[in-house]
C-alpha cells in the first residue's frame, strides 16, 4: 500500500511528493492485530452526533476512537461505582 504525502507550497519553498511504503510483513502484522485485539463497534446516528465526537476528539487532542473509549469507561465507572482505570 503506497501513501503519498503531498506537500503544500510554504513561504515559496516546494516541497517534494514522498511515498511512504508498507512492507507485506506490516500489513500481515495490522491485519493480525485487528483481529486478535479489536472488535468493531457501529451505530446508526444523527449526523449532529458524528460533529460532536470530532469537536470532543479535537478538544481532548485525542483520536475518536479513544474519545468514545474514555467517554464509555467514565459511564461505565459512574454507572457500577467502579473507579477509571487507565487502558487494559
Amino acid at each position: 500500500m503506497d501513501i503519498v504525502l503531498l506537500h503544500a507550497v510554504y513561504e515559496g519553498v516546494i516541497m517534494q511528493d514522498q511515498s511512504i511504503k508498507t512492507s507485506a510483513a506490516q500489513r500481515a502484522a495490522s491485519k493480525r492485530y485487528k483481529a486478535e485485539k479489536t472488535v468493531s463497534v457501529q451505530a446508526y446516528l444523527p449526523p449532529v452526533y458524528r460533529d460532536k465526537l470530532d469537536r470532543i476528539a479535537e478538544k481532548a487532542g485525542t483520536s475518536k476512537a479513544q474519545a468514545l473509549k474514555t467517554a464509555i469507561d467514565a459511564l461505565y465507572a459512574t454507572m457500577f461505582d467502579e473507579q477509571l482505570t487507565e487502558q487494559e
